[in-house]
């Protein structure tokens, strides 16, 4: 039932409808993407929808960030918040929807960003946000053994709830 929602919820991906509910075409293709490129990621799709719907998130997490690398697409960006919310990730979760809303908000329906920035806050309860002060610029910063930036940062980094 999580597949159908996922699939349905975001439906015109490539040009081509994968579920009977259309929503908003996705945006060009990137000027630099090949034809060959455009079928690589028309497969990595295909083959992240199909994992997903076998239940193997992960996976369908590296077909979609791949694809979405070749030719980004609002649909790959909220399907790949889908699988990281799927893996019980949930501040990358809330970072990719964060993303879909600042990429692509502006071509999306209202109820759509609603639907969006509704995610978002319910993610926000099941995280929490660490805020780093460095004195040393160019500094890396890494949380969890995973590198989030140089200083100074930005803002505050978004982390799953435990320790750290």
């Amino acid at each position: 039932m999580r597949a159908r929602s996922l699939v349905a919820a975001f439906a015109i991906v490539f040009g081509r409808v994968v579920a009977p509910t259309p929503v908003l075409a996705a945006p060009p293709a990137p000027t630099g993407a090949s034809p060959a490129d455009l079928a690589a990621a028309k497969k990595l799709f295909a083959t992240g929808l199909k994992l997903y719907n076998e239940g193997s998130f992960r996976e369908a997490l590296s077909a979609f960030v791949k694809a979405n690398a070749v030719a980004p697409r609002a649909s790959l960006q909220r399907n790949i918040a889908q699988c990281h919310r799927d893996l019980k990730d949930f501040a990358s979760a809330y970072d990719a929807y964060q993303t879909l809303l600042a990429k692509y908000g502006a071509s999306m329906s209202a109820a759509d960003k609603r639907s969006i920035q509704h995610a978002i806050d319910e993610l926000a309860t099941l995280t929490g946000t660490i805020r780093i002060a460095v004195a040393e610029p160019g500094a890396t910063v890494a949380l969890d053994d995973q590198d989030v930036g140089t200083t100074p940062l930005t803002g505050p980094l978004r982390a799953n709830l435990g320790t750290h």
